[in-house]
């Protein structure tokens, strides 16, 4: 598996697990599990860590690649 999205807007922003877990309120710990897949996020950490980071949940989730969270699923055999 690779890199983490969490991890990667952390490098981005230049900060630690530890001041990223100050910010949204938990422990470093819980950052380190969370960027392991260890444990699932809760969905109010989640849209805190969005917050934080200005993007998606589509995008921290890996469903996308674009930040804003723009998901194109192509659907076969559904008539619009």
């Amino acid at each position: 598996m690779g890199v983490s999205r969490i991890a990667v807007e952390r490098a981005k922003k230049g900060i630690s697990q530890n001041e990223l877990a100050i910010a949204i309120g938990v422990s470093r710990e819980t950052i380190k599990s969370w960027e392991s897949n260890a444990n699932k996020i809760p969905l109010s950490r989640a849209v805190a860590m969005c917050d934080f980071f200005c993007c998606s949940i589509d995008y921290l989730a890996g469903r996308t690649e674009d930040p804003q969270g723009r998901v194109f699923v192509e659907r076969s055999g559904v008539s619009s």
